[in-house]
């Protein structure tokens, strides 16, 4: 509930959620007051890999088609008006047998309501611990771990018409700025700004149907990737990651008697997922400390896009065979290109090793590489709880 997210210690993602909230579940970034709040985690329970997640929204599929079981995007915290977790024995929609959420965003009400955010953390609210190893291995003293990490939120909604039309509004300012160490003892300030804005129409049609709208677009800028990851890179041997995400929803809600229900669901997920090189020069690996420098190996443009829709009809019987029945029959249906474009800075890839002080290999490639794929899943199910 709204109550527990909001209420009780953990970050500000749904990383951070499961982590902290979610019993028996492993993760594999611990998030140490917020800092890694850029980043995504891979988590599981059960055994199971975390490739078999799955993540909805508003009961829709919102997983990246192509990086499977990770999320599509980042997402609004202060939205959420509930968030639906399971570890196992799953209701028979789940497409996967991992960890599974279900995120429902926040609507409208019959009063105008709103809220906002601001948190922050900066030099003021750090302790340093900065020992002889530690300064072995890059990190200064005199540097600051973390730059600061800040996140403002301003949402409200109401009615636009009473009783017919409601509106709910969310925009978000997330950032989390870290040195972070690199090769030959470097200190680069990694920054990740996400930028997203939300906004969920509903329509009371009449007692019986409601229909609702729901769109959001994120920006998110790492001027840095891959320093997180790895500390054999240099500044200019990183990417720079600038994504826009978008989601549209459209979902109706009938009661056609007091025992059949039936729900209906479209999105749309459109993902652009750049990561542009730095560099200007030829990039170089030096096989004997597995350091690269002067540029990343090879730019990307990715396009990603989940196309899903379902339709569950629900009938409650209340006495029969001797117990009361729950029968729900349903489709999902998913479609999801995917697109990708590689190249690279004069097409060669070089290697040498600083052990022998001699030239390795020159790899050479064709680029711009364009590459195209997509994946059809279609799933019917029928099931009846006795």
């Amino acid at each position: 509930s709204e109550q527990l997210l909001q209420g009780t210690p953990g970050g500000r993602d749904i990383w951070s959620l499961v982590e902290y909230k979610v019993p028996s579940l492993l993760i594999t970034r611990p998030d140490v007051g917020g800092t890694s709040g850029g980043l995504q985690g891979t988590y599981s329970a059960r055994g199971t890999a975390s490739s078999q997640n799955s993540q909805f929204l508003n009961g829709i599929n919102v997983g990246d088609p192509q990086a499977i079981g990770a999320a599509g995007f980042y997402y609004d915290f202060d939205a959420f008006d509930d968030i639906q977790v399971s570890t196992g024995a799953h209701d028979i929609t789940v497409p996967t047998s991992g960890v599974f959420l279900n995120m429902v965003t926040k609507g409208g009400t019959d009063q105008w309501r709103g809220r906002s955010t601001v948190t922050w953390l900066g030099d003021a609210t750090q302790w340093q611990n900065i020992d002889a190893p530690l300064r072995k291995y890059g990190f200064r003293p005199e540097t600051n771990a973390v730059d600061f990490v800040s996140d403002v939120n301003v949402s409200g909604g109401g009615p636009i018409i009473a009783r017919k039309l409601r509106v709910f509004g969310s925009a978000r300012d997330w950032r989390v700025h870290v040195n972070v160490p690199a090769a030959f003892s470097q200190l680069v300030l990694d920054k990740t700004d996400i930028t997203s804005g939300m906004i969920n129409l509903t329509y009371q049609m009449n007692d019986r149907n409601r229909v609702t709208g729901f769109y959001s677009r994120q920006y998110y800028k790492k001027p840095n990737r891959f320093l997180t990851t790895s500390n054999l890179l240099e500044q200019a041997s990183t990417s720079n990651e600038d994504d826009v995400f978008d989601v549209y929803q459209l979902l109706w809600n009938s009661v056609l008697t007091s025992r059949f229900f039936v729900d209906a669901r479209l999105g749309l997920n459109k993902i652009f997922f750049p990561t542009y090189l730095n560099g200007n020069d030829q990039t170089l690996l030096d096989a004997a400390t597995g350091i690269r420098t002067r540029n990343y190996f090879a730019g990307t443009e990715c396009w990603r896009d989940r196309y899903q829709g379902n339709v569950t009809g629900q009938y409650y019987l209340d006495q029969w065979l001797g117990g009361r029945h729950e029968f729900k029959a349903g489709v999902d249906h998913a479609h999801a290109p995917v697109e990708n474009r590689v190249t690279r800075f004069d097409n060669v890839d070089l290697t040498y090793s600083s052990a022998t002080g001699r030239s390795q290999f020159v790899t050479i490639f064709a680029t711009p590489f364009y590459s195209k794929s997509g994946v059809d899943v279609t799933a019917l199910y029928a099931p009846d709880s006795y």
